[in-house]
């Protein structure tokens, strides 16, 4: 059975940290050695990256007009509760609220790029350079969503100093979508269901959903106890009336 997700490098991770997480010692040398690591002290670090992979039921096409749309891509995360999401100007959008994965509050002007088989969201501030979500597909068949945090741009030290700034609702948000796209596979053809899910849905709180899908199981039981009941009745009303 394949794993819907697979978290590669965290975003903490120093620059000096090879592929199969091993470290390699960065200490200066004697002479030109220590002066050029001096020069290079606090210089931005690439391939800082946190990545995960989502398996979908859709191909490639579908995916392309699911991560063209911020509102829907961003409010599925759980782990995001939004105060405000809306668009500015030339694909620049402003989204505000708490990060509930570790309980911080942000504020951010995002630049949208929407390419074929790719969505780019660029960060004006913050520690996150970039969000970019990828489109995977071997053939015809179901596709699967690559979503990477770019953390480039910062030195080691100065990403240890804003730790608090990772993002790591990350892997998180890959489950989110999964459960959401295989839902939405299986209950899209409800009359109903596709308006719930983007105009009502979409829209809640967390907190708010969990509540409702508690709501909707209760009333659930409910109706099928009362169905049970019914049918015990039915069964038992000749012999009721018999006597």
């Amino acid at each position: 059975m394949n794993r819907p997700l697979q978290k590669i490098p965290s975003p903490a991770k120093p620059a000096a940290e090879r592929k199969d997480g091993t470290a390699t010692p960065k200490a200066p040398r004697q002479g030109a050695d220590r002066k050029k690591a001096e020069m290079q002290k606090g210089r931005p670090d690439e391939d800082d990256f946190a990545r995960v992979t989502v398996e979908t039921p859709f191909d490639a096409r579908w995916l392309e007009s699911f991560i063209a749309d911020p509102q829907r891509l961003l409010r599925i995360n759980s782990m995001l509760e939004f105060t405000r999401l809306e668009p500015l100007e030339q694909e620049r959008w402003r989204m505000s609220g708490r990060n509930l994965a570790g309980n911080q509050p942000f504020d951010l002007v995002f630049s949208m790029q929407t390419r074929r088989n790719e969505t780019i969201l660029s960060y004006d501030s913050g520690l996150k350079k970039q969000t970019k979500i990828t489109i995977e597909s071997a053939g015809d068949g179901p596709a699967r969503l690559v979503i990477t945090d770019d953390y480039s741009g910062h030195s080691s030290s100065e990403r240890k100093k804003r730790l608090n700034e990772v993002d790591r609702s990350i892997i998180q948000w890959g489950h989110d979508i999964h459960r959401y796209l295989q839902g939405w596979k299986r209950w899209s053809w409800i009359p109903g269901w596709k308006y719930y899910m983007l105009r009502i849905w979409q829209g809640m709180k967390p907190s708010a959903r969990r509540i409702s899908f508690l709501i909707m199981a209760i009333t659930a039981a409910e109706f099928a106890l009362f169905l049970f009941v019914l049918v015990i009745f039915w069964l038992e009303l000749p012999r009721l009336i018999a006597l």
